[in-house]
């Protein structure tokens, strides 16, 4: 079993042995595991895990720069991680992470490691992808650059 598993079974015992609702911390009716709001609504605990994995993003775009390093996009709904040398599908593998709010756990707990990582906007990211390594928006200038007499640098890590 992993860490968080462990933590989170731990946490739900903790609570549980305390009288308080397994999923929020919150008070609970006689009888049952649960508050009335997760219970029934079954939102309390929904809301605080989106609220976490919000926050967990903006504090990772923060320590990258909060901005797309080709297009200069700052929306962070627009905004991830992007692993520089192309080998995101590896890393991801090695450590057996499944979603981005893992990666940027991962980030987090490894305080945020400069090398290798960079962030894009999803139009910059897919299009790198698709376009061989090279965003569109960089082939672009590239493909300029002879017209306009100056050099450009293709890696926008």
């Amino acid at each position: 079993m992993n860490k968080r598993a462990d933590y989170n079974r731990k946490l739900r015992q903790r609570r549980s042995e305390l009288g308080l609702c397994r999923g929020c911390g919150r008070e609970r009716e006689e009888g049952y595991l649960q508050c009335n709001s997760c219970r029934v609504l079954g939102t309390h605990d929904i809301q605080y895990q989106k609220d976490w994995k919000r926050k967990l993003k903006l504090e990772v775009l923060a320590a990258y720069g909060g901005v797309c390093q080709c297009c200069g996009e700052t929306d962070s709904r627009f905004l991830t991680i992007d692993h520089v040398n192309r080998d995101g599908g590896i890393h991801r593998k090695e450590m057996r992470m499944q979603s981005g709010t893992q990666i940027y756990s991962w980030l987090k707990q490894n305080d945020f490691p400069k090398e290798g990582f960079q962030i894009l906007c999803f139009n910059c990211n897919l299009g790198r992808e698709i376009n061989g390594g090279i965003c569109p928006h960089q082939e672009a200038k590239i493909k300029l650059a002879p017209l306009m007499n100056v050099s450009v640098v293709t890696d926008i890590s």
